[in-house]
């Protein structure tokens, strides 16, 4: 199977992470996916194809696992909403 890689994002300003996406071929920028990382499982933001890849670090490039689902987006809110109540109340303290 011929890779297919993209820019994933995974947050608003940061850098981009190529991964391969050749089992979802109809992928677009803008497209939200989740994807294995050093980190563990994150859900990123296709922000393009790349054409051209360099080759890829460490033998091959890690693929995106699927594209993501209502709920992951949920969950995602809910965690973000989570963190900023603990920050403030961190810094209550």
């Amino acid at each position: 199977m011929q890779p297919l890689i993209v820019g994933v994002r995974f947050a608003q300003i940061g850098k981009v992470y190529h991964f391969d996406a050749a089992a979802i071929p109809d992928i677009q920028p803008g497209d939200r996916v989740i994807v294995e990382t050093t980190r563990g499982r994150q859900l990123g933001e296709v922000t393009q194809r790349i054409e051209k890849p360099s080759p890829p670090p460490e033998g091959k490039w890690k693929p995106v696992e699927r594209r993501a689902t209502p709920r992951d987006l949920l969950l995602r809110q809910t965690w973000q909403r989570k963190e900023v109540e603990a920050m403030i109340a961190c810094r209550q303290r």
